[in-house]
């Protein structure tokens, strides 16, 4: 289903709530971890790890077994690459090509050129 264009009002509230040309919608970054946080994290890693282990080696379930798999290699083993398709149309045009154009259409401007096609005469008769 082909997406319907913006009204201008759309257009206009748009850029009326858009960020400006190089200030960041975040000028102070992403927050810090709380200290306590943190060490609470560093405490219950290796139980956590333990716990993932135990899962991936025992686990009743398979999904649970592969869930706990994946998120056991995912600390060590980067995800692979994944292929995107971009379907683009782009058309290159050299600088003699609009230069070309340009003349072209000056010459039709002012009329230097006449290009006329003549048609031919129709047919008379009825069929």
């Amino acid at each position: 289903m082909a997406k319907k264009p913006l009204t201008e009002r759309q257009l206009a509230n748009l850029r009326k709530h858009a960020f400006s040309k190089g200030i960041s919608g975040n000028p102070k970054g992403r927050p810090p971890i709380a200290d306590e946080l943190k060490t609470a994290i560093a405490y219950l890693s290796p139980s956590a790890l333990l716990t993932v282990e135990d899962i991936m080696l025992n686990g009743k379930n398979e999904m649970a077994r592969l869930k706990a798999a994946e998120i056991f290699l995912s600390t060590t083993v980067p995800k692979a690459a994944q292929k995107v398709d971009i379907d683009v149309d782009v058309q290159i045009t050299h600088t003699a090509d609009l230069l070309a154009k340009a003349a072209k259409a000056r010459e039709l401007i002012e009329g230097n050129v006449i290009e006329a096609e003549l048609l031919p005469p129709p047919d008379q008769k009825k069929h």
